[in-house]
């Protein structure tokens, strides 16, 4: 019999299931518990499965809390409660008609880990690399005066924000309504300055206001425009 990736991924599951831990060949209680803690600790929606909100609960909060509750309050307090900024943009989106998200200098994930299914043709999605300014103000143009979009959201590195915003096409046709700041990321294609970090450190400003400045070198950056009536 010919082995498949499907025969040789069941064999990885059986072994990874038995060996590395004692407990529960079903993964609901890798799931359920820490949903629980995280849904708390950083108010998220989540689904509190039946064993925890039956009147006669048949697992108990404190081991996950234990288990995942210290480090998710570590990571609040840092600020730290995504791996991908851009895993939680549609929780931004201001309308999900007629819209327009576009990548620069960042890496841009499938649609399904945006929420968005190929069903949804009113959003286009465009990920314009690492072009240079004036490729960008063309594409930008060709986009807009084509489909013309409601709303343009551009998710970029700290650094591009400022060019993004000031651009003529967004200054004449679109009102700036929000920025959505998401931390950490760290886009290699538009690494932070190091003078920039360093001058920051070195200032006179107080530790909270260098920390808040040296998180925005470190984020992703979401600008919502819309467009004028």
């Amino acid at each position: 019999m010919k082995l498949s990736w499907y025969h040789i991924l069941c064999v990885f599951r059986i072994i990874f299931t038995l060996f590395p831990q004692t407990g529960y060949i079903h993964p609901d209680e890798h799931f359920q518990g820490p949903e629980i803690v995280y849904g708390d600790i950083f108010n998220f929606k989540i689904h509190q499965a039946w064993e925890f909100t039956d009147e006669k609960p048949i697992r108990n909060i404190v081991f996950p809390y234990f288990i995942t509750g210290l480090p998710s309050l570590l990571a609040n307090f840092l600020g730290i409660k995504y791996l991908h900024g851009t895993f939680l943009f549609p929780y931004f989106m201001l309308s999900r008609s007629n819209s327009a998200v576009i990548f620069y200098k960042t890496y841009m994930p499938p649609r399904y880990v945006l929420g968005l299914t190929e069903s949804q043709k009113d959003i286009s999605i465009h990920d314009f690399a690492g072009v240079d300014e004036d490729n960008l103000k063309d594409l930008l143009n060709s986009l807009i005066l084509q489909s013309k979009p409601q709303y343009v959201y551009a998710i970029i590195p700290n650094e591009m924000s400022i060019p993004i915003q000031n651009l003529s096409i967004f200054q004449t046709n679109y009102k700036f309504v929000a920025r959505k700041c998401l931390f950490p990321h760290l886009s290699t294609e538009s690494l932070p300055k190091l003078s920039e970090v360093i001058n920051v450190i070195l200032s006179k400003l107080s530790f909270w206001q260098k920390m808040t400045q040296i998180k925005k070198f470190l984020s992703i950056h979401v600008l919502i425009f819309k467009r004028n009536a």
